[in-house]
């Protein structure tokens, strides 16, 4: 590919054409930052957070920008925009404080002597970010490579170039030359990063891009760290209070158009609330509004795109064909742009594309449980294991059902966010390795141990 025309999610419409990164020059840009990276890991860490203060600030000045410029290209809405370079902005800071205990040495005395575990960076990286949370998703990936020493290779998506370019500009204006480059392109020039003579890779995107990136870079046990997307669960048991969990499945299944990797995408609802829960969502969707950004309703943008508005549709029709029961919406809306309706769909079961692959839309999919063991089961089987939920006033039974879920992260009665410092962990095939606090930090550092005998 050597250009990227990209589409208005809006309106349809062919956006400025933009060119993409010559393969043969990949393997010189490699070769600038591995001579770059050498003399950056020199420079001391106290001025490594200098440079990430001064790239959360300008982030600060260009907040309302970059907001619009996200919106433009993947179709979130201005209001949630702004709220994730918010995010970005605090996790700057908190990556920082993470990664100055991440990085000082550890020590282990044994008869006879020490060991001095180091931590060094690990060279040149790679860092391939999604365009589903454009700037959320890179800072959380570029911000803990270059403070550990490392120079960096960075290709946004193809979809959301133009957001990665204003990132990339941002941040390479406080850092020496070559320590961070841009890679523009698709698919070949990412295959062509990932096969070069690279250190580490960093991914966040989908479980078929991250199985052919681990087999990209297999050949030369090069260091890898994906989040691979999920097919989250929610159960919900006869004695949860319906109106917050309704709220809840609301709220997270429809942000960003369902374009999340912790959207709730599978609800596991008991059969002896299953009419009520479902009585109570259908009056609650029809206060969604689908592409303004109103105040005070939930609203969401555009689909990023015509190939995943087309996916989510397939989906839906292939539940529907396998016995669903399509209840609310379920269509593109017919106006400009790549717009869907908000969707409530029933009866499903484990052979639909719904219940097995990762649907990435603003879809309520609802599957009937006689047990709080068939509900772990279903739950369960799932080649994902991303995030969970569990919904009941039985908080000692929550936590029991959370143990038995194969998720990285399980939150009871509410989201699992809220504390700073956890591990953000895929299970089976939604990742390897993790982000989040000091153990987080160290997925972008060497250990080197030094034994010191008496």
């Amino acid at each position: 590919m050597k250009s990227i025309v990209p589409v208005s999610p809006h309106t349809g419409s062919l956006m400025p054409e933009i060119k993409c990164t010559d393969l043969i020059n990949i393997s010189e840009i490699v070769a600038k930052s591995r001579i770059a990276q050498k003399k950056w890991k020199k420079i001391p860490f106290r001025i490594r957070c200098e440079v990430m203060c001064d790239f959360a600030d300008e982030l600060s000045r260009q907040k309302l920008e970059i907001a619009d410029t996200i919106s433009q290209e993947m179709g979130k809405i201005l209001s949630e925009a702004k709220e994730e370079v918010e995010m970005a902005i605090q996790r700057i800071q908190t990556d920082i404080k993470f990664m100055e205990e991440a990085i000082l040495p550890t020590h282990r005395h044994f008869n006879g002597g020490k060991a001095v575990t180091h931590w060094m960076p690990l060279g040149v990286a790679a860092v391939i970010t999604p365009w589903n949370a454009p700037v959320l998703l890179s800072t959380e990936l570029l911000v803990p490579s270059l403070l550990a020493g490392n120079s960096v290779l960075y290709k946004p998506s193809e979809l959301t170039t133009k957001t990665g370019k204003t990132l990339y500009k941002a941040l390479s204006k406080y850092l020496p030359n070559d320590v961070l480059q841009l890679v523009i392109g698709a698919a070949q020039q990412g295959q062509e990063l990932v096969q070069s003579e690279i250190d580490f890779v960093a991914f966040v995107g989908s479980r078929m891009v991250g199985a052919e990136i681990y087999r990209n870079a297999a050949s030369r046990n090069c260091r890898l760290l994906m989040e691979l997307g999920g097919n989250d669960a929610m159960i919900v048991l006869p004695d949860a209070d319906l109106e917050k969990t309704a709220d809840f499945a609301l709220r997270t299944s429809l942000s960003n158009a369902g374009q999340i990797c912790f959207s709730v995408e599978r609800i596991y609802v008991h059969q002896e609330i299953k009419s009520s829960f479902l009585r109570i969502l259908l009056e609650k969707v029809t206060s969604v509004t689908v592409g303004d950004d109103i105040k005070g309703n939930i609203c969401y943008g555009p689909m990023s795109s015509e190939k995943q508005l087309i996916n989510v549709l397939n989906h839906i029709d292939d539940a529907v064909k396998k016995g669903a029961t399509l209840h609310f919406g379920g269509k593109q809306i017919h106006s400009p742009g790549f717009h869907m309706e908000p969707t409530v769909i029933s009866n499903l079961n484990d052979t639909m594309l719904m219940s097995q692959e990762e649907t990435f839309g603003p879809v309520m999919a609802l599957h009937s449980v006689s047990s709080v063991e068939e509900a772990i089961e279903k739950a369960n089987n799932s080649r994902y294991g991303l995030t969970a939920t569990v919904w009941t006033q039985d908080t000692t039974l929550a936590q029991q059902i959370a143990l038995e879920m194969e998720v990285g992260l399980v939150g009871i009665n509410g989201s699992y966010f809220g504390a700073t410092g956890v591990p953000w962990a895929g299970a089976k095939a939604s990742g390897l390795g993790h982000t989040g606090g000091v153990s987080g930090m160290r997925y972008f550092l060497q250990p080197r141990t030094v034994t010191i005998r008496s």
